[in-house]
């Protein structure tokens, strides 16, 4: 098996020639005549200009970029771009974020892509492999889900994530027949390729090396690929949807068959595995226990059009806002459900634990009672509420916040049980609300 290496931003590239040949002209009578036409290919030793197919739509104009591979050769990675996620603030959060979109010459910004060409013109086929030398971010993974737009049926993306120093995984595959000519795809689709961040990553400039390899084996064939699902409840929605019994059955070939999936009520905390049904449009979720990290892997499902999400644990309106297309985009996503989002318990205010999560506070002899907001706003912030309520009352009660993020409440009658906050807000695309309730507050008082 040969192997074609490329250090983060090499390849091998390939040309056709003509040769000659002595042809004969037949005639069979004074009104008849048969010809010969011949043509000798030969495989390609390589360009200095070659043709960079448009990764989105390759019908469109070829695009001029930095950097080419300067190597010839009959099989090689014409260009790849590199990944930058710019600055990122900790959070003390999880995060994800996406690589920023690369120029090309003309000023066009397009999401990173890779070029490859065979010229072998042997119709052999090839794999596109890639490896990570170093760690990017402790703890972190880059989540690569490329996406082919050419019409070469025989080229399949595969993708997957890179964690760890000598992580390898594959990107794309050409099966016999395949792959031949000029071919771009997309690292991560339209959005980019992610990077997950944990809430404990280590500040300062990091930086990793990425190893593309061409792999020429016409022996290659896409490996049934299993997908680990953490979430043992989870897992057993996915084996009655796909209607399998056997964990090993749960692959990235059978996750990309489903196109609808619903598991209401199963008591779902983590949605990792979920990113690999990449044909998922419809999405029904409401009812588990999913949390602000939980949903993340969701977050790439590119095919979406409706996502039902409410009464789970997701106090992290941001994550959602920003999952939310705007208005006029080129997403089919239209509506994302997600109301009622809570902690899954009631706080109470004779418990130390809770005391200390909501930093609650009694003042002004007992009627003034301040406490923190844990429902995270659409713009990243805890500066704003949409209701207070008393003991289950429908009809809200004065507040104002003291800072970003702890608000008072003034004149709580004596004898009040409980309070409960709540956020709500929405576009054509989003519906979210939230609600914190908090118990026992009389006997806080009468103490």
């Amino acid at each position: 098996m040969k192997k074609l290496s490329i250090m983060t931003m090499t390849g091998i590239l390939a040309m056709a020639t003509a040769g000659n040949t002595v042809l004969a002209t037949s005639f069979e009578g004074a009104d008849s005549a048969t010809s010969e036409a011949s043509i000798n290919i030969l495989p390609g030793t390589g360009v200095t200009d070659p043709e960079i197919v448009n990764p989105i739509d390759p019908e469109e104009p070829a695009i001029p970029v930095d950097p080419i591979n300067p190597n010839p050769g009959a099989l090689r990675i014409n260009h790849v771009s590199d990944l930058n996620f710019g600055d990122v603030t900790l959070s003390g959060r999880k995060e994800t974020i996406h690589a920023k979109k690369v120029k090309t010459k003309t000023d066009q910004e397009l999401p990173a892509f890779i070029n490859i060409a065979d010229l072998r013109g042997t119709g052999d086929g090839w794999s596109l492999k890639v490896s990570q030398e170093g760690e990017l971010v402790r703890g972190g993974e880059l989540a690569f889900q490329p996406e082919y737009n050419g019409t070469d049926e025989g080229i399949q993306t595969v993708g997957g994530t890179l964690a760890k120093d000598g992580d390898e995984i594959d990107l794309m595959i050409a099966k016999e027949n395949a792959g031949m000519g000029s071919h771009s795809a997309l690292l991560g689709g339209l959005d980019g390729v992610t990077l997950t961040i944990p809430k404990d990553a280590t500040a300062g400039q990091q930086q990793a090396s990425l190893n593309w390899n061409i792999v020429a084996d016409p022996s290659t064939t896409i490996p049934d690929e299993v997908v680990g699902i953490p979430d043992n409840n989870l897992r057993t929605a996915i084996k009655e949807a796909l209607g399998v019994t056997n964990d090993n059955q749960i692959t990235k070939a059978n996750l990309e068959k489903l196109t609808e999936f619903t598991a209401e009520g199963k008591d779902i905390v983590d949605l990792k595995g979920i990113e690999y049904a990449t044909n998922l449009t419809k999405l029904v979720l409401d009812n588990n226990k999913i949390t602000n990290e939980g949903i993340v892997p969701a977050i790439s499902l590119a095919k979406l059009v409706t996502v039902e999400i409410s009464g789970n644990r997701i106090m992290d309106g941001k994550i959602l806002s920003d999952w939310a297309p705007p208005l006029i985009s080129s997403k089919p996503l239209e509506r994302i459900n997600a109301n009622n989002q809570n902690l899954g318990r009631v706080l109470a205010a004779t418990n130390s634990e809770d005391i200390a999560l909501l930093d609650l506070k009694w003042s002004g002899g007992k009627e003034t009672l301040q406490m923190r907001n844990l429902i995270r706003n659409s713009q990243g912030t805890y500066s704003t509420l949409h209701s207070v309520a008393l003991d289950g009352s429908n009809s809200g009660v004065d507040f104002n916040f003291i800072d970003n993020q702890n608000f008072q409440v003034e004149n709580i009658p004596l004898g009040t049980g409980s309070l409960e906050y709540r956020a709500a807000w929405g576009t054509q695309k989003l519906g979210f609300s939230a609600f914190v309730k908090v118990d026992n507050l009389d006997v806080q008082i009468e103490e």
